[in-house]
């Protein structure tokens, strides 16, 4: 009987062991977010400011040019059209660009000023998920939940208005807090970024 009792007790701590290994490994391992910093806050260029085109200063020509320059850019996939009051453009991302963003096209919205257009908005499709992107940028005071003006699905959003940034996330209902915090966001660069009202993120209008 004794062996047997050893036996098992060999076994439990084995598998023990296996299951509390992997966590001490990711609890030891350290956070990076290098490559969100990256996507989200540009060194050398003040924010709002994504590939060197900054909302509110950066004209849509200009703006083109940069995104024609940039080895992340797919350049014959770049349209822009103009109007009296305004403008925009769409693009497709390239295979070197960052790993981070999405497949779906990126796009910046122009307002002509004193006869030039100048980039108002832009709005960048990513894979980062929410949870890691709250992470990265830190808590905020400025959120909102709103229908999409699809059937059973909302979107939540997180503020920033001291960097020009706002986070996009769209959920299906019921929305619960674990899927919320992994679901790809969209990240929107502006100058003046409005401050809305505060939400619980408890699943608000599902």
């Amino acid at each position: 009987m004794r062996p047997m009792l050893r036996l098992y007790w060999r076994l439990t701590f084995f598998c023990s062991l296996l299951m509390v290994a992997p966590i001490l490994l990711i609890r030891t391992r350290q956070y990076d977010d290098r490559g969100i910093r990256q996507l989200l806050q540009t060194d050398g260029c003040p924010t709002p400011c994504f590939l060197g085109i900054r909302p509110g200063i950066t004209t849509a020509p200009e703006a083109i040019t940069l995104l024609r320059e940039s080895q992340w850019v797919r350049p014959e996939t770049i349209a822009y059209v103009e109007w009296d009051k305004g403008g925009g453009a769409v693009w497709t991302w390239d295979k070197q660009a960052s790993p981070l963003l999405g497949s779906r096209q990126s796009s910046f919205i122009s307002s002509r000023r004193n006869g030039v257009q100048v980039v108002d908005i832009l709005h960048v499709t990513t894979l980062v998920a929410s949870g890691d992107a709250f992470l990265t940028l830190g808590t905020t005071a400025y959120t909102a939940t709103g229908d999409t003006g699809l059937y059973n699905q909302v979107y939540v959003a997180w503020f920033y208005p001291d960097q020009g940034i706002s986070i996009w996330s769209n959920m299906n209902c019921p929305t619960y807090n674990d899927h919320l915090w992994m679901r790809p966001i969209i990240v929107q660069f502006r100058l003046s970024i409005s401050r809305s009202e505060r939400t619980n993120l408890q699943g608000a209008r599902c």
